[in-house]
């Protein structure tokens, strides 16, 4: 049978958190809800957890633990996805409210966006992004910032804003039409400018994006980082990324530079290590670099391995 939705949970800064995203998703969601995990890391236990968190509805795990960039892992959840139209992109450090999804999808129908978000919050009562503008400065560094009246403020009890179209979302959280976005929206290149570059997508393509408030998740930001993610967190933070991406960026996008951007990325992934201070620099990076190659190299030959004996697929 057909679901009315599909749910795919990818891992953004970490993969610990799936067990408190995945409830609260339950919560939220009706009977008609399928489950999808894309796997880059997970344990057979928390595999096994997590389906017992969403029984009696399915759940399947896709991928076979390599890392992917955010763009190719919800690629691939859009491409498995068995529901005819709506699926819910969700970070698995997010939660939501008991409604979240109701709102998401009754802004869908009133408005006929093909994407719309809510208004994700970044701790009880602070707001992480409500959606905004998209900012091209004309300046030498062809910075591209993203502002709106509602960003990293305080949202009181009784805060009230209205259902509208925005041209800059985060991607933390997204329900899209595949009916009309397809099952490639996203980049799979663009890791560390991700959110401009969908937004930029929306804007070429034509898709609406709506930002519903009256739908609220939680992005909850590391730290904490458990000693678990460090082989995640080391490749999505890797800092030999930053300079390819700045480039594939603009060469599509036509900007030049990136570099206050890149600055800040690079800053707010050393604030992050679970290194202490004194040895973010010479430990940290050598240490990200060879993971990454290590497993980028290992990753490839076990996907041929598992293709060629299990047909590519991880059973819970």
């Amino acid at each position: 049978m057909t679901p009315d939705l599909t749910i795919v949970v990818t891992p953004r800064e970490r993969i610990s958190g799936l067990s408190r995203c995945l409830r609260s998703l339950k919560a939220a969601a009706d009977s008609d809800t399928e489950f999808i995990i894309i796997n880059q890391g997970y344990s057979r236990r928390e595999l096994r957890r997590a389906a017992k968190i969403v029984r009696p509805a399915p759940l399947r795990v896709v991928h076979d633990g390599t890392f992917l960039s955010e763009g190719a892992a919800r690629n691939l959840g859009l491409a498995a996805a068995r529901a005819s139209a709506w699926v819910l992109l969700v970070d698995g450090e997010v939660t939501v409210a008991p409604d979240t999804i109701t709102n998401l999808r009754n802004a869908a129908d009133v408005t006929g966006a093909a994407v719309v978000t809510p208004l994700i919050l970044e701790r009880p009562g602070v707001i992480h992004s409500a959606g905004g503008d998209l900012v091209f400065p004309d300046s030498p560094t062809g910075e591209i910032t993203h502002t709106g009246d509602y960003m990293h403020q305080e949202c009181s009890r009784q805060f009230r804003m209205a259902t509208a179209e925005v041209p800059m979302v985060e991607t933390h959280i997204l329900l899209v039409d595949r009916s009309v976005v397809g099952v490639e929206p996203f980049s799979a290149d663009h890791m560390h400018p991700f959110h401009f570059d969908f937004a930029l997508t929306c804007q070429k393509e034509g898709w609406p994006c709506v930002r519903a408030p009256e739908a609220r998740a939680m992005f909850h930001q590391p730290p904490p980082l458990s000693w678990g993610d460090w082989a995640f967190y080391s490749q999505r933070w890797n800092r030999i990324r930053f300079q390819d991406d700045a480039e594939r960026f603009a060469a599509k996008w036509g900007y030049t530079g990136q570099g206050a951007n890149m600055e800040e990325f690079e800053e707010f992934a050393l604030n992050m290590s679970v290194f202490p201070a004194r040895f973010r620099n010479p430990a940290t990076q050598p240490i990200s670099n060879a993971v990454w190659r290590a497993r980028k190299t290992l990753g490839g030959m076990r996907r041929a391995w598992r293709f060629r004996h299990e047909g590519g697929r991880l059973t819970v």
